[in-house]
């Protein structure tokens, strides 16, 4: 496969019009998909109160932190309240749109199995992400005094640095000695396979656990998931992986690529609404294995006698004696945990229907659409954005820098531009002031990502054109 898009598809000056831009909207089999989702007006995201054409939809590239809402994720919403007014505590059995509350989170469990290259019995939403990061460390990380250590990389989101401190502290570790991180080479912004296979190869033997990001948030770049997990394995860790930048951005296998545990939130590529329920997945080698210790809840509890609330087998039995003549006793009950096997094993608590049934609207979206159709777009969409930044951009070359790989093979949807410290809110501010949601990352860094079910490439087109003027007016023209 070709290394670049450029290569793919073989732009040239013809390409660098806008009518070329609309013609590849007017034979975009996807495009039907914008419709499905509500995009912002200019006059109401800009900080600029005269925004031109500010009835006009915005040019939104922040998938990648909150995706825009599906239309029929509204719609399925207000049957749930629909339901609730109609029916109370009932509907989690008696649901007029065969959706019952008791059973709401396997209304997306396939097709999210879909997105993330598993089967069913290895996902289940549940929690936010962090939560998933502690509840499967929970179960995954059991260190010993010779393996003891998580490795992680050093720029991983913060979030991902504070869950995997306090289980190593948890534990009774330290961290300045129980946590490898791997960073990028000495003036380069993305790590290196290699790097990564011999981080892991020097640490192995007294590693527990291997938790990297399947897409880096700051960088864009995917990791060669199956590659590392398959080297982990061989040196006798456990590899699990964040895909909270990666989950309906990139095609995962995780099942094939016998990934051991994995979590991610829904609420950047999967477009389930902001805080949106979570997804998990422990892969199918695990599913009934109940040795394992876990956080354990009623909703982990097998379904057929979870709303049983009955005394469990006797837990100890106390007596008291004194010269051999009975007194008194005591029996203590429990209520006994059988988790459901799979990853539905490990959740907690009643998964939120209205948040679940935001996520199932998006799901249905990218079911109709196909994510092999998905993914082609956007290799597409990427690539032409930064090829006409090069174009477009040429009289600056100087004042910024795409950090994220060339090659599609090693990113998502997401470029990441970098300025010089000082300079890049100047240049933030001004794209938002002109109708261009994105975001930031201080000190120097600009994302932007153009997702394949909303964004079009007259988007990237004017995208572009508005980084550029927008510069011209932060460094002068060129």
């Amino acid at each position: 496969m070709a290394t670049s898009t450029d290569e793919l598809y073989h732009y040239n000056k013809d390409s660098e019009t806008l009518e070329f831009c609309q013609d590849l909207d007017k034979s975009d089999a996807l495009a039907r998909f914008r419709s499905e989702f509500a995009i912002p007006k200019r006059k109401d995201v800009s900080n600029n109160k005269d925004v031109q054409n500010g009835d006009d939809p915005c040019i939104y590239m922040c998938g990648n932190s909150l995706g825009l809402m599906p239309l029929r994720s509204r719609d399925l919403v207000m049957q749930e309240f629909e339901v609730w007014g109609e029916k109370g505590v009932e509907a989690h059995w008696d649901h007029k749109y065969n959706r019952p509350w008791a059973s709401v989170d396997e209304t997306v469990k396939d097709m999210m199995a879909n997105i993330v290259g598993a089967k069913p019995i290895e996902v289940t939403t549940m929690n936010t992400l962090t939560g998933n990061i502690h509840s499967l460390l929970a179960a995954f990380y059991q260190p010993t005094a010779e393996k003891n250590k998580i490795i992680i990389e050093k720029k991983a989101f913060p979030s991902d640095h504070y869950a995997v401190e306090s289980q190593i502290k948890l534990h009774g570790y330290d961290p300045k000695s129980s946590l490898i991180t791997i960073a990028p080479r000495e003036g380069e912004d993305t790590l290196h396979t290699e790097d990564i296979l011999a981080a892991i190869e020097k640490h192995g033997s007294s590693t527990a656990v291997i938790m990297l990001s399947g897409v880096q948030y700051y960088t864009g770049q995917w990791f060669e998931m199956e590659k590392i997990t398959a080297f982990g394995h061989e040196q006798g860790c456990i590899v699990g992986w964040d895909l909270a930048h990666a989950a309906g951005n990139v095609p995962v296998q995780l099942h094939d690529w016998n990934v051991d545990f994995a979590c991610w939130c829904s609420y950047k590529y999967l477009n389930s609404s902001p805080g949106g329920i979570a997804g998990l997945f422990v892969h199918e080698k695990y599913a009934h294995d109940t040795s394992r210790p876990r956080l354990q809840g009623w909703w982990g509890n097998e379904k057929e006698s979870r709303f049983e609330m009955k005394e469990g087998k006797p837990d100890f039995l106390i007596y008291i004696g004194f010269r051999a003549i009975k007194v008194a006793y005591i029996i203590c009950h429990r209520s006994e945990f059988v988790p459901t096997p799979g990853a539905s094993g490990y959740q907690l608590s009643n998964p939120s229907v209205l948040a679940t049934t935001c996520l199932l609207g998006s799901l249905q979206v990218f079911t109709e659409a196909g994510f092999s159709a998905l993914r082609e777009k956007s290799i597409r969409l990427t690539g032409y954005l930064e090829y006409l930044a090069e174009q477009v951009l040429a009289p600056h070359a100087a004042n910024y820098k795409i950090i994220t790989p060339k090659s599609p093979l090693e990113r998502g949807c997401q470029l990441s531009f970098t300025f010089e410290h000082g300079k890049m809110m100047d240049v933030f501010n001004g794209l938002q002031a002109n109708g261009l949601i994105c975001d930031e990352r201080k000190p120097t860094c600009i994302r932007l990502a153009p997702t394949p079910l909303y964004n079009s490439f007259t988007d990237v087109y004017h995208a572009v054109h508005t980084l550029k003027n927008v510069m011209d007016a932060v460094y002068g023209q060129q």
